[in-house]
């Protein structure tokens, strides 16, 4: 898996480099969302790792970035992307790792006014069926947030 730093730099190891991190400060906890945006000519989609530091220092981003061509016009198609893109990168996170994912993240609501809302329990109950901590709206999504800038 290619991920950058917020630089842009690439990061040839990926859980090397977690390991760095949380080497800096053992509170941490890591995070993993992906958001999306649609273009005349395709979709960006954003996948990050986010590590948060204990007693809100800030968060630390790797992400990577997809183009799909064409653009996807369905919303479920491209939430179940998203969904799938987080799940994609936490397990293979959590098999190359020892370090404890604290959440995948979902950038779908559970208000029932929220166009995302008809996938909420489908996402999050994907994510917590493989074990995993699943947050969506109106949590705190601090990976998603991150997401949300990298695929604009």
């Amino acid at each position: 898996m290619k991920f950058k730093n917020i630089k842009g730099d690439y990061i040839t190891n990926i859980i090397d480099y977690a390991n760095d991190i949380v080497r800096k400060d053992p509170n941490i906890r890591i995070y993993i969302g992906t958001d999306s945006q649609n273009y005349s000519t395709g979709t960006s989609f954003a996948t990050v790792i986010a590590f948060r530091y204990s007693f809100g220092k800030g968060v630390h981003v790797l992400y990577k970035k997809d183009i799909n061509k064409p653009k996807i016009k369905q919303l479920s198609t491209r939430l179940l992307l998203e969904a799938e893109k987080t799940i994609e990168v936490a397990e293979w996170f959590s098999q190359n790792s020892i370090l404890k994912i604290e959440a995948v993240e979902f950038d779908v609501n559970k208000d029932t006014k929220a166009g995302s809302h008809f996938m909420e329990s489908t996402v999050s109950g994907w994510g917590a069926g493989l074990g995993y901590k699943s947050l969506t709206k109106p949590d705190e999504l601090v990976a998603c947030k991150a997401a949300n800038e990298l695929c604009r």
